[in-house]
């Protein structure tokens, strides 16, 4: 779940913009609300936003302001005019851009840096419980977790051979029969290592306990992210 912060004065596109993200987009929370420059500088600094919400005039009188980074992405409501440019950590929106517009191009970019939340985060599970990225079955086997989170409202986690396999050899260039033994191995690499260093108290936490199977680690991890 991505946090919001956002600085605006205008209350009707306040209401607008909150009804919009809180019924319409999916993975955000607003974590904060400023209708000032400074209250929202110190908000985001206490709160630590993945994303900032603020008008164009008010990024650029920020970026002086402060010396500190309030978030890594900015979405930044602007002129139809503006010498400012796309690009992955930053999303301009037009004054003229429809609510259906405005919708679909946050609900992207949300999703976008959702996906680089939850990648991160699953690199570093994988890693405490030992999983060597050396071998190709681990890089198949976060794949397949990022695939499953991604589709998880169609449960595809409930049948990995016939849902996700074929997509993860597909994106390799590889074969499904290939994709699931490769991370059979990787996983029972993981479970003589593991389970011979006893880490089996701090794995269970996410779901992990001795000859865990793949569908069992997998539906755990998306059920832990989600």
């Amino acid at each position: 779940m991505l946090k919001i912060l956002i600085l605006t004065s205008d209350m009707e596109s306040l209401k607008t913009l909150c009804n919009t993200i809180l019924n319409r987009v999916e993975n955000i929370q607003i974590c904060g609300i400023s209708t000032n420059l400074e209250e929202f500088i110190t908000l985001g600094e206490k709160l630590s936003p993945d994303i900032i919400y603020m008008n164009a005039s008010d990024y650029l009188q920020s970026k002086f302001y402060s010396k500190t980074n309030l978030a890594k992405c900015k979405i930044i409501f602007c002129n139809t005019a503006t010498n400012f440019k796309n690009s992955p950590n930053k999303l301009l929106i037009s004054r003229n851009s429809s609510a259906n517009q405005t919708v679909a191009l946050i609900k992207d970019f949300v999703k976008q840096h959702d996906l680089i939340r939850v990648r991160n985060v699953v690199i570093k599970i994988l890693e405490e419980l030992n999983f060597d990225f050396k071998i190709l079955g681990t890089t198949y086997l976060l794949e397949t977790i990022l695939y499953c989170y991604e589709n998880r409202a169609d449960y595809v986690f409930e049948n990995l051979e016939k849902n996700v396999y074929p997509q993860i050899a597909k994106k390799y260039n590889s074969d499904a029969n290939k994709v699931k033994w490769s991370i059979t191995r990787a996983i029972n690499s993981m479970n003589t290592f593991t389970f011979s260093q006893k880490h089996l108290s701090a794995n269970s936490k996410v779901g992990v306990y001795e000859r865990t199977t793949a569908k069992q680690l997998i539906t755990s991890l998306v059920t832990k992210l989600n």
